[in-house]
């Protein structure tokens, strides 16, 4: 009988907790490896912007959006024409403009997956003067 064997007993008893064992890690493991787990591990990539004028001066406050496959986003260099975003890997258009000068844009492509997809990136954006703008304020400033 199972109540008068001791040794059948214990037996029981050791093999009901490594169930209990091998179902616990069996459960860790999954949630360890899940696909929100193995998300949570992708890196950015620092990326700087700098945004210059033909001479090489960088444009102050030039506005920039950020268009990826998820969304748009819009921000602006600082005073000396630079910006540092953190980007996911992926496919960007950066379309720039600034008062006095043509919009432009660039392409960046951050899908490497290479030892070196975390290194910082540069990109340089050289925007062109605006000379019908330059030309139409000459004229309004002319005192007649």
């Amino acid at each position: 009988m199972l109540g008068q064997d001791p040794d059948k007993n214990l037996f029981l008893y050791y093999a009901s907790i490594m169930r209990v064992l091998v179902v616990t890690l069996g459960l860790f493991a999954f949630a360890a490896f899940s696909p929100s787990a193995v998300c949570a591990q992708i890196t950015t990539t620092p990326v700087t912007i700098s945004v210059t004028d033909p001479n090489g001066a960088g444009i102050a406050f030039a506005k920039i959006g950020v268009v990826h496959g998820t969304g748009m986003g819009r921000t602006t260099t600082d005073q000396l024409g630079h910006l540092t975003v953190d980007m996911f890997p992926g496919q960007y258009v950066l379309p720039v403009s600034a008062p006095g000068y043509r919009s432009d844009h660039a392409y960046i492509d951050l899908r490497s997956t290479g030892d070196g997809a975390r290194d910082a990136k540069n990109v340089m954006i050289v925007l062109e003067p605006d000379n019908r703008i330059l030309r139409s304020s000459l004229i309004l400033t002319i005192p007649w």
